[in-house]
């Protein structure tokens, strides 16, 4: 019979893997840990200079990394604005296969030097820095209230990329004391004007619709409710390539009616009258609105007192002109009845609050306006 040799190194390998294995075959080795981004960079776009009011020349962009330094794809990355109140196009977007991130674009507030806008994805962010210089014409001019300026409409002046490249000259005033103020704007149909606290840079008075101070007027006029502080008169020219003359006028003390629209700053407290020729309610009789600019998150606190009527106050969304619903309300029962209402802006400018009295009787009131911490 033929045999067959063992060959005893074999048989040792053998009995050692199987030992090694218990008995069983080898497993797959453990997949790869999953990506996690663990970077946000700066691609492009940081420590631009350009001129205030306008695009930056580079749209800035962020790069998103994982564990490994690899570039992620598909990672949500939302641009928000830090300081300048500029405004960003297409503020969220998502990482392309190189991991890289663009906002559609990032057009610089109206105040000069450094502004920044933040670029986050889940807790990461980094910080996106431009500075902004005012063209030749765009200078800073000094007002007085109460004085008639001849001024100019020209091709080097500031341009509000926000508002349709428009032209604008840049009038400042400082108040110590509460004013109401009557601005007239003299030109060619179609100017507006926009006021601005020159301070945190928040517009206080945007151009309205048509219903009241309608561009076609000559002057148009704006009223302002103002609390102490400094502020800055923004005459814009019809469009883009109006250039020419035009005036520029204030009042001081003038009433809050409804001749013309009224905008007011947060914590001012001011007497007026509801009579005849005050609004017209959509419902009937007079009311009085007084326009709100807001910030989102800005808390607020209107008290409606002294009036010599039953009273009711209205806050309304305003961005709807006259369709625009009420965000909340009181109704007095009593003439001299106080009311009070407590907001936080959930959306930024139009709001309007609304005082009317509950029946036929009209007369004085006070009404007073705080921003709440």
């Amino acid at each position: 019979m033929h045999q067959h040799k063992i060959n005893p190194l074999h048989t040792l390998l053998t009995l050692t893997v199987l030992a090694a294995c218990g008995g069983e075959s080898v497993a797959p080795p453990p997949p790869p840990p999953a990506s996690v981004a663990t970077t946000i960079s700066i691609a492009a776009g940081d420590n631009q200079t350009g001129t205030l009011g306008a695009l930056v020349s580079t749209a800035p962009a962020v790069i998103v990394k994982d564990q490994f330094a690899k570039p992620m794809a598909g990672v949500s990355v939302a641009f928000d604005v830090v300081s300048g109140n500029g405004v960003l196009i297409a503020p969220t977007t998502t990482t392309g296969p190189d991991g890289i991130a663009r906002v559609g674009g990032w057009t610089l507030g109206i105040a000069t030097g450094t502004q920044q806008i933040r670029a986050a994805a889940g807790g990461l962010s980094t910080t996106i820095t431009a500075t902004a210089t005012a063209p030749v014409g765009c200078a800073m001019t000094n007002y007085a209230l109460g004085a008639t300026l001849a001024l100019n409409w020209e091709s080097n002046d500031c341009i509000n990329a926000t508002f349709g490249n428009r032209h604008y000259d840049r009038l400042q005033f400082t108040t110590t004391a509460q004013q109401q103020i009557d601005a007239t704007v003299t030109g060619a149909n179609g100017r507006a004007l926009l006021l601005r606290n020159a301070t945190t840079n928040h517009y206080v008075g945007l151009q309205p619709s048509l219903a009241f101070s309608a561009t076609t007027q000559n002057p148009m006029h704006m009223k302002y409710v103002l609390a102490p502080g400094t502020y800055v008169f923004e005459p814009h020219a019809p469009d883009a390539t109006m250039t020419g003359g035009y005036s520029f006028s204030t009042s001081t003390g003038t009433a809050v009616d409804c001749d013309y629209i009224v905008f007011a700053s947060t914590n001012v407290t001011f007497s007026d009258q509801l009579k005849p020729t005050s609004c017209a309610s959509p419902f009937g009789g007079v009311e009085q609105w007084i326009n709100l600019q807001l910030k989102t998150g800005t808390k607020v606190r209107i008290t409606l007192s002294n009036s010599e009527f039953v009273p009711i106050l209205v806050f309304r969304d305003d961005r709807l002109g006259p369709a625009s619903p009420t965000l909340v309300s009181k109704v007095g029962s009593a003439a001299g009845e106080t009311l009070t209402l407590d907001w936080t802006a959930t959306f930024d400018t139009w709001h309007e609050i609304v005082v009317a009295p509950k029946t036929a009787t009209l007369g004085r009131y006070t009404l007073k306006i705080e921003e709440l911490p």
